[in-house]
């Protein structure tokens, strides 16, 4: 599976500033969802591979759902 930039969550970029408007106390529901066909933007999903860094570090690097769910930066 591969890893996110902190972790093994895989997100969309809607999911992630879902998880993180709500970790500051927005409106999670106030961000606008769109596709992105519906908005002309081109590519695919981007994936940092962190197991290497997993490995190597002492310190657990925490998913985005992990990060968000936490009250300690």
């Amino acid at each position: 599976m591969a890893s996110a930039a902190a972790g093994s969550d895989a997100l969309s970029r809607y999911e992630l500033g879902c998880l993180l408007a709500g970790r500051g106390g927005l409106d999670v529901g106030a961000l606008p969802k769109a596709s992105k066909a519906s908005v002309g933007a081109k590519g695919t999903m981007v994936r940092l591979d962190s197991a290497k860094a997993n490995g190597l570090l002492a310190a657990k690097l925490r998913g985005a759902r992990e990060f968000a769910a936490s009250s300690v930066f």
